[in-house]
């Protein structure tokens, strides 16, 4: 059943569009941000490891993936946003600090809202 999953999720993201591999990345951050959050509570320390990892290595892809020639505001205000998130996002992996990782999901989450508003079908383009 897993196997199946694992091959439907990826040739779901391997035909998705540009717009849906977007969402599907932030709605993934915003999971593993999350799981994080509940794992550390739970002092499931191994699981908090690779859901920040996971949420780190997206939301270094999104920055990297930012096109500052073609919306340069846009994209400064997305990029000091992502790195802000990293950033609690490392210190909340280094000391297991909850509150860390809160505040990057506290701040990661309107920003995909915002994105889902927009681009989920019968968005607001």
């Amino acid at each position: 059943m897993i196997q199946g999953a694992a091959r439907y999720a990826r040739a779901r993201a391997e035909t998705a569009s540009p717009d849906q591999v977007l969402l599907l990345l932030l709605r993934e951050a915003r999971l593993s941000m999350t799981r994080a959050v509940r794992n550390l509570h739970e002092g499931k320390r191994a699981d908090v490891h690779r859901d920040i990892d996971r949420a780190s290595g997206i939301v270094a892809e999104l920055v990297s993936s930012l096109n500052h020639a073609r919306a340069p505001e846009l994209c400064a205000n997305l990029s000091a946003t992502y790195e802000f998130v990293l950033a609690r996002l490392v210190a909340a992996s280094s000391g297991r600090n909850v509150s860390s990782l809160e505040e990057a999901l506290r701040v990661f989450c309107p920003v995909a809202e915002a994105f889902e508003q927009v681009l989920a079908p019968g968005g607001a383009r």
